[in-house]
């Protein structure tokens, strides 16, 4: 089946249309080009220590990467896009929740 959104849909007569095509309630509202455009990202969402800040921020900035690339992304485009650190107070070891989120293009086939 083909599936018709975007403003395109809307303007192609009914009486063109078989039952290959299926134009979902609401296909005008849809944004093709918007999902077209959408980079393939990961986030890594966890608690750390932060004794050791660099390193370990290093190894969940390479997880993201990692694994925004095994869902798709190119490996030569992908990169990190935020990094969150929300710290525990009054807990020991420097606790924290860190966010960290990488992003890519698919590679161009």
């Amino acid at each position: 089946p083909i599936v018709m959104i975007g403003g395109g849909a809307s303007l192609l007569p009914k009486s063109l249309l078989d039952d290959r095509f299926i134009i979902p309630p609401y296909a005008s509202v849809a944004n093709a080009y918007g999902a077209a455009l959408a980079e393939i990202s990961a986030t890594v969402d966890t608690i750390v220590s932060l004794e050791e800040r660099d390193k370990v921020l290093q190894q969940l900035q390479a997880h993201a990467i990692q694994t925004a690339i095994q869902k798709g992304a190119d490996f030569q485009k992908v990169k990190v896009v935020d990094i969150e650190i929300i710290p525990y107070h009054y807990v020991p070891n420097r606790m924290a929740r860190v966010i960290v989120r990488a992003s890519g293009k698919q590679p161009v086939a």
